[in-house]
């Protein structure tokens, strides 16, 4: 069994107090690495499902990102006419 108590910490979160309960389970407020607070449930924590505020989520969604990001091809530039060569000797 995970002891739940203050100044424990959960991935990016660290634990500072309880806040009350909501459907049955303990509320915790914490907070993160980022600077910003977050209510958490104690399930939550102890299950893994809740690693940090949110910013996690950002951070590796927006390196995704940057990995794949998009690019059009580039158009290949026009000739000017008077560069055409022209069979049959035309110019």
């Amino acid at each position: 069994m995970i002891v739940m108590e203050p100044g424990k910490r959960f991935g990016r979160l660290i634990l500072l107090e309880l806040a009350g309960r909501r459907n049955g389970n303990a509320l915790w407020k914490c907070h993160c690495d980022c600077g910003a607070e977050a209510l958490v449930e104690g399930a939550d924590l102890r299950s893994g499902n809740t690693k940090s505020c949110g910013c996690l989520m950002r951070e590796s969604a927006a390196s995704r990102l940057q990995l794949f990001r998009f690019t059009p091809p580039r158009k290949p530039k026009r000739k000017s006419r008077r560069y055409l060569t022209f069979p049959f000797g035309k110019s």
